[in-house]
């Protein structure tokens, strides 16, 4: 495949592309277990631990948006990577030699949500390592999101197969310090230095306000409108893949954490693929598709999840989640073109409204009927935004168009 040519011999891919692989390990050694770790190991209640996920909700947001708006105000980006991935080390270590409630709040509410953070910065650094090939900028980031999700799939396993075994949960913030001390050390030798770069990066001045105003133009909020509600079902699929799951009288826990991995592994294939099938659909008909068949995955899940037709399901949800997971960066990139670390910032924005609509969508399918009614509502959701996101690029320049198609094809 031609991108991973481009990969191989541009530095600033190389390194995002390291640090991807170490970000997916990172993710699947702290954000699975800390639910178990916070009420069981640490002793927090289920309504302290809510409180503790609301900050670090707030704070990854925050966090995500402020590091980009001030990476592209001033075009200092490494010291910016370097000291956000310190909090994280930090974080992690205090709960390795200290594990406390205390520690809990600032490892998992404050230091790790920042960490979070690095995800935007990494795809600021992949676009502007492309700014010579702006034509191959959604396959090399589909290839490179791929990265993670492989990484991520292949920690999980490790982590289960120890925790199976008889290791100690705690153990896990050993793995992720490593994982984060590692990523530090690499930023520090590799990261391109401010100003030696292959590419212009033009300090923005921009202040905060201005900045902010940009990302509310209303052509940018209703699109983060939309992608929120197709990414809406996603955060749902995790909500209720369990539950479902555990309610069924044939299946058990067991199956939903294999049901779950399966779905992750389809995804690697698919994203890999995603630049073919760019040759004939735009990336926003592609997002739309992505969009729909997730939507039909969840409703689709909780009606077969005692058939053993629940596992031919695993390709639909792995290949559309494939789809909008890597599809979107690129999508809202696009956006806000010349602010490279604003445009990532959009993606934690998106993501909150997301999770905000997802929060509404089992709330009220709780109240009217259970988990079937939050899946047909979450399906609908999707299917809603999905086809919002549709007609609001139809009336997009056709110019416009033609170029993500390309930039799709790669």
């Amino acid at each position: 495949m031609p991108y991973f040519s481009i990969i191989r011999h541009t530095p600033g891919l190389r390194i995002a592309g390291l640090a991807l692989l170490l970000f997916g390990a990172y993710a699947a050694s702290v954000h699975p277990f800390q639910s178990l770790i916070g009420i069981q190991q640490i002793g927090l209640s289920p309504a302290d631990y809510a409180l503790v996920m609301v900050l670090a909700s707030a704070v990854s947001v925050s966090s995500s948006v402020l590091l980009g708006i001030w990476g592209d105000r001033l075009a200092q980006r490494r010291a910016l990577v370097i000291a956000t991935t310190s909090v994280g080390t930090l974080g992690l270590a205090l709960m390795l030699l200290v594990p406390s409630r205390a520690s809990f709040v600032i490892c998992h509410g404050i230091a790790v949500p920042i960490t979070a953070s690095l995800y935007g910065q990494y795809f600021a650094l992949i676009r502007l390592s492309l700014t010579p090939r702006p034509e191959a900028r959604t396959a090399v980031v589909t290839a490179l999101r791929s990265c993670m999700s492989g990484s991520f799939l292949a920690a999980l396993v490790v982590w289960n197969a120890y925790l199976r075994q008889g290791g100690e949960l705690m153990h896990i913030y050993a793995g992720a310090f490593a994982v984060s001390a590692v990523t530090t050390l690499a930023m520090l030798l590799w990261w391109p230095r401010d100003g030696q770069a292959h590419w212009q990066d033009e300090p923005s001045g921009l202040t905060l306000m201005d900045a902010l105003a940009e990302m509310a133009r209303p052509a940018i909020r209703w699109r983060l409108l939309f992608m929120g509600a197709i990414s809406s079902v996603t955060t749902l699929l995790g909500m209720l893949l369990p539950l479902i799951f555990a309610a069924s009288p044939t299946r058990t826990p067991g199956d939903g954490a294999l049901y779950w991995g399966i779905v992750a592994g389809w995804e690697v294939p698919v994203m890999l693929a995603l630049p073919l099938w760019g040759r004939h659909l735009s990336r926003s008909r592609l997002i739309t598709l992505g969009g729909l068949g997730y939507g039909c995955h969840l409703v689709l899940m909780q009606w077969l999840v005692d058939s053993p037709a629940v596992w031919g399901l695993t390709l639909l949800g792995g290949a559309s989640g494939a789809v909008i997971f890597s599809l979107q960066i690129s999508y809202l990139q696009d956006l806000l073109h010349e602010r490279p670390g604003t445009a990532v910032a959009l993606l934690a924005v998106q993501k909150l409204a997301g999770d905000l609509m997802a929060s509404a969508a089992f709330a009220l399918g709780a109240a009217w009927g259970g988990y079937h009614v939050t899946a047909l509502l979450g399906g609908a959701l999707g299917c809603l935004g999905a086809f919002s996101l549709m007609l609001a690029d139809r009336h997009a320049e056709p110019q416009a168009r033609n170029a993500g198609q390309a930039d799709v094809a790669g």
